[in-house]
């Protein structure tokens, strides 16, 4: 869990005392695949969020108020944990304006990398 407190974070006279946490659980199949499922969460508290601040490369979507995003996905370990690859699907929603307006934004897209460690 992360939070901060951020003195006239949300304005001139205004403070705000963030918070998220993530949880991501993962199952190894076999030596080579691993599934694994991430949610995580954040409340700016007034501060501002948006959805490219938790998903790399995602649109902006406009300063909301709280993010919520999943990814599932595999790593196939080629050799051990030297080289890997990794892939999955990533979804995420950012909720409701700073100013207490309703509105949302949503981005989702393939994420997938290539690790090697030497």
């Amino acid at each position: 869990m992360l939070s901060s407190d951020n003195e006239n974070g949300a304005g001139a006279n205004g403070d705000a005392n963030s918070y998220g946490f993530w949880i991501q659980p993962s199952y190894r199949f076999n030596k080579n695949w691993e599934g694994v499922f991430r949610y995580s969460y954040t409340d700016s508290d007034g501060r501002g969020i948006n959805v490219s601040d938790g998903i790399r490369n995602a649109p902006a979507g406009g300063t909301m108020d709280t993010l919520t995003d999943y990814y599932l996905g595999f790593t196939y370990y080629i050799s051990g944990d030297d080289l890997k690859f990794q892939a999955g699907y990533v979804y995420g929603e950012s909720q409701d304006t700073v100013t207490g307006g309703s509105a949302k934004a949503t981005s989702s897209g393939i994420r997938s990398q290539m690790q090697v460690q030497f």
